[in-house]
């Protein structure tokens, strides 16, 4: 997929998914909604990490700002960081 590709799914400019490959920038929560919707394992990309399944599938159910805050609470963080991504996690739901 293109950068002009991600960047119609995000309706960005194709600057800007640059941004967010060289990790200037991240997409908004609903951006990643988006994209989830054009088949994108959003989970894996903010983890690394594939989820089986049957989790992937009740995860599916969960608002973004839910599926943030369950990803943020399993990443090995300092409390300082972990609080910093729960209120990003929050602004970006808004």
């Amino acid at each position: 997929m293109s950068q002009a590709d991600l960047g119609d799914i995000f309706d960005v400019d194709r600057k800007v998914v640059r941004y967010y490959e060289e990790n200037k920038t991240s997409p908004r929560a609903d951006q990643l909604e988006l994209f989830r919707g054009h088949g994108a394992d959003v989970i894996y990309i903010l983890t690394g990490e594939r989820l089986p399944l049957s989790v992937r599938q009740d995860v599916a159910a969960y608002l973004p700002r839910d599926r943030l805050a369950l990803e943020i609470s399993k990443m090995n963080l300092s409390e300082e960081d972990a609080d910093i991504l729960r209120c990003l996690a929050v602004r970006l739901a808004k």
